[in-house]
């Protein structure tokens, strides 16, 4: 009778090791599965954020280059006496060359030269429209000649969001600037991948949101 007791206590406490084991080897193994999902999604997340932080920053650089390219010959008409005539009819020149042959969002450059608004796809303001009280303005004058990113905001002609890239000419006065639209921006963002687990979105210094994936 002791035996059989003996026998049964020791089958009973096999079963209750056996369930033991494999609720351990279960929760070892679902606990390993998550732990390589996060960090293979952590990985897919970051690969793809550096790629598209990198098309992002060549695209919004290319912005720069064409603003700089422009403000050199700008300034050279400005210090040998060019009419604003003369300057507006190369910025319309420039703004349709630039649109056709290096990036269809980039829709005109602009500015204020002697004190005179001028506009490179022909925009003529109201008149209660103060330039120097334009962010374009304000930003670019306030970088002190270096060609700076102007944070989203209404474009007073199309009446949609743009950003701008802006700077400050030679005189401390004039600023030259270029609209960008958001669409290639927008487009970057919802290439951002992380395996229907998250979506990218792009914000600016102060936290507003510039594009979103939806």
């Amino acid at each position: 009778m002791k035996t059989r007791l003996r026998e049964q206590r020791q089958y009973i406490l096999t079963i209750i090791f056996t369930l033991i084991a494999l609720i351990f080897i279960v929760a070892y193994s679902f606990l390993s599965f998550y732990i390589n999902a996060v960090s293979s999604l952590e990985a897919m997340g970051v690969s793809s954020l550096k790629e598209e932080t990198e098309r992002l920053k060549g695209y919004l650089i290319k912005g720069m280059d064409v603003l700089q390219v422009t403000s050199i010959t700008v300034e050279y008409m400005m210090q040998n006496g060019a009419s604003a005539e003369e300057i507006e009819a190369f910025l319309v020149e420039e703004s349709e060359r630039y649109k056709e042959e290096i990036d269809v969002n980039f829709t005109g450059i602009y500015g204020l030269f002697n004190g005179s608004y001028l506009d490179g796809i022909g925009w003529v303001p109201d008149d209660d429209y103060e330039p120097k009280k334009r962010e374009w303005y304000l930003k670019g004058k306030s970088a002190q000649g270096k060609p700076t990113l102007v944070s989203p905001y209404l474009d007073a002609q199309t009446n949609t969001i743009m950003i701008s890239v802006s700077q400050l000419l030679y005189d401390g006065e004039s600023v030259i600037s270029l609209d960008i639209t958001m669409d290639e921006m927008q487009i970057i963002t919802e290439d951002i991948q992380l395996n229907d687990m998250g979506y990218g979105f792009i914000v600016d210094s102060n936290g507003l949101v510039v594009a979103h994936y939806n």
